[in-house]
């Protein structure tokens, strides 16, 4: 089995932002704009960039947006305003610096239950700093999210971010492969390090969106008061891993059974966090591109194209009394 470990502690426009990607993204800037969450990513890999600048962005991939059809409404197609997605799965090291400060509280007496306990409280299992974190409520997630300005995705927006293209089966394309992501048929029976599976990564510069772990969001089916997880995990088959569509009507219906309780917890749930445009973000953006170097520029100018696309359209479909 060929994997490609992309470390999260390789930090710096090196690790996986090399000068074939920024030609690429200096290329698709001036047809980015009117993309929506399932068109062309112009922004891959470019958070590493941008990290210096603005550091809540590391580690983050943007998603344009868009329209997609929800999961459980007939006929429903949600507009997906723009945001920011991690592109790594929550890991054990990143939860352990919510952990230590004065904003964590354990959602149930087992929360991080593979942890180790010593006089100063609470400790990331050695070796496994960087494999996802588990053992957490839907609370925890919560918690930690808001901890690091950020919020669980809807599942509108996890499948958004999770696939280029609308029909797609996988973050990679329609078919399954072992080789792509820490599933059952890996035979690993584990959790690996964020980012092993490199030949995984999706169009937006994400990592397993299929397999690792399960992901918690925030959203529920209809009739259930449990949180909906989506992605499988490494124990899941491969139609488990599936990125659900509202063309397949089973979803709908098993999917009232892949949830997890408030207060539940699991050896293969995790998360990852999103994180808002918000017009403060955006003024810094702005700023990034004004001041930053090419490889910065080629980042920040497909974004505020098509911010600029998104509100020229919204002025013109506007009724002209409220202009």
């Amino acid at each position: 089995m060929a994997l490609g470990v992309v470390s999260k502690v390789r930090r710096g426009p090196s690790a996986l932002l090399g000068s074939t990607r920024i030609a690429r993204l200096a290329a698709l800037a001036a047809v980015f704009v009117g993309t929506t969450a399932c068109g062309p990513n112009a922004t891959s890999g470019g958070d590493e960039v941008l990290g210096d600048l603005i550091p809540e962005l590391r580690d983050m991939a943007f998603i344009p947006g868009g329209r997609l059809d929800s999961l459980f409404e007939e006929a429903s197609r949600v507009d997906i305003a723009p945001f920011f997605v991690d592109r790594f799965e929550t890991t054990n090291e990143e939860f352990a610096e919510f952990v230590r400060s004065p904003r964590f509280a354990a959602g149930s007496p087992f929360t991080l239950s593979n942890w180790s306990r010593g006089a100063n409280g609470l400790r990331v299992p050695r070796g496994r700093e960087h494999h996802p974190v588990v053992w957490v409520t839907y609370g925890d997630a919560l918690a930690y999210a808001q901890f690091r300005g950020k919020r669980l995705p809807t599942e509108l927006e996890w499948r958004a971010a999770a696939r280029k293209y609308s029909d797609a089966r996988y973050p990679w394309g329609q078919g399954f492969s072992s080789n792509r992501c820490n599933s059952l048929a890996c035979g690993i029976n584990d959790t690996t390090i964020v980012g092993t599976f490199e030949s995984g990564e999706n169009d937006w510069g994400c990592y397993d969106f299929a397999g690792n772990v399960w992901e918690i969001v925030d959203s529920s089916p209809p009739g259930v008061s449990a949180k909906l997880i989506l992605g499988g995990a490494f124990r899941s088959t491969p139609e488990q891993c599936a990125i659900p569509d509202v063309d397949e009507k089973r979803w709908a219906r098993d999917l009232r059974k892949q949830v997890i309780g408030p207060t539940e917890l699991q050896f293969d749930v995790g998360f990852r966090c999103v994180r808002d445009l918000t017009p403060e973000l955006l003024e810094r953006i702005e700023h990034a591109a004004r001041v930053g170097d090419a490889e910065v520029k080629a980042y920040c100018e497909p974004i505020l194209r098509m911010v600029r696309s998104v509100a020229d359209k919204a002025t013109a479909d506007a009724p002209q009394g409220i202009r």
